[in-house]
């Protein structure tokens, strides 16, 4: 089954990561880290994050599943 979904609403961030500041040293890459988790949840970047790089368009598009026992 395929689905074709288009977005014409939406949460919308442009980062500015100042890649010009970083230092090699400390950070050998560039870019951020997204976390999307439940509410009331620690968010755990280096175990669940996308790392997106600088320069690039990412979509990431979310499905609400209730799971039994939760809400």
């Amino acid at each position: 089954m395929t689905m074709c979904m288009h977005v014409v609403s939406g949460l919308t961030l442009e980062l500015n990561i100042e890649q010009d500041d970083y230092i090699p040293a400390l950070a050998q890459d560039a870019g951020v880290k997204i976390v999307i988790h439940e509410r009331g949840t620690y968010p755990i970047p280096e175990d669940a994050g996308l790392s997106l790089p600088p320069g690039m368009k990412t979509s990431i598009g979310l499905d609400k599943v209730k799971r039994s026992g939760h809400t």
